[in-house]
């Protein structure tokens, strides 16, 4: 009855997949976010034990999460007019302090805190050489391309940009922010000011594949019964015998 694991763990990495879609859905309006992809994989899978070591195993084929990848492609640059919103195009990330860590983001939706520095989701961001942007009061905010900063024709600042040479090491950290190793500085990326970069999500593609994942489910469950039936009928059968 190795069947049955086999369509256990089908179900339970459809659901795990129906969790990332949903999410990335939900993100569909989100500044800068990028899609989350998991990749799976067909394993090979043997019973443990003095028995199974006894008789070989019993090999079945399961399916296991591989990867989970975040989708760092270019998101769409809508003109919004607003002097502190700001569009990274290129590969680069924003530096941003969260819990006096560094984490990174493309969200550019930026504000003045309670202390006049320029933030993202109530986070200080950092400036090239450390420390942070601070914009005096009722000051005009002009953003270069490069990312320096000026209040009233006065340089305050410069954007640190950053890079990462392996997508992979990229990860979701909630709020809009991402946290990983490895990263460098970016030279390439350009800031555009008075724009946002939409999510990159299609939301075309993850409906068709969120209802394509909830029928392999759904068919993943119905073997599991499958099974079940049969295991009842074999019990059934041999009290009888």
């Amino acid at each position: 009855m190795s069947g049955i694991y086999t369509a256990l763990s089908g179900a339970v990495a459809m659901d795990h997949n129906l969790d990332v879609l949903s999410n990335n859905l939900a993100n569909v309006s989100t500044p800068g976010y990028k899609s989350v992809k998991p990749s799976f994989e067909a394993v090979m899978a043997k019973a443990q034990g003095a028995q199974g070591a006894q008789a070989g195993g019993d090999p079945r084929r399961d399916v296991n999460l591989a990867t989970m990848g975040t989708d760092l492609s270019q998101g769409a640059l809508v003109e919004t007019g607003n002097d502190l919103d700001v569009a990274l195009q290129g590969d680069g990330f924003m530096v941003a302090e969260v819990g006096g860590g560094a984490r990174y983001t493309r969200r550019g939706t930026l504000s003045l805190d309670n202390q006049g520095r320029l933030s993202v989701g109530g986070a200080p961001l950092r400036a090239v050489g450390g420390g942070h942007i601070n914009v005096p009061e009722q000051a005009y905010v002009s953003i270069e391309s490069d990312g320096a900063v000026f209040a009233d024709d006065v340089l305050v600042g410069q954007i640190e940009l950053v890079r990462f040479n392996d997508p992979g090491a990229v990860r979701p950290a909630g709020g809009g922010f991402y946290e990983g190793n490895g990263a460098v500085p970016d030279n390439d990326t350009e800031v555009a000011q008075g724009f946002v970069e939409q999510s990159n999500v299609d939301a075309v593609w993850g409906m068709t594949e969120l209802i394509r994942t909830t029928r392999i489910f759904e068919a993943s469950q119905k073997a599991i019964k499958v099974y079940k039936d049969i295991d009842n009928r074999l019990a059934t059968d041999v009290a009888r015998i």
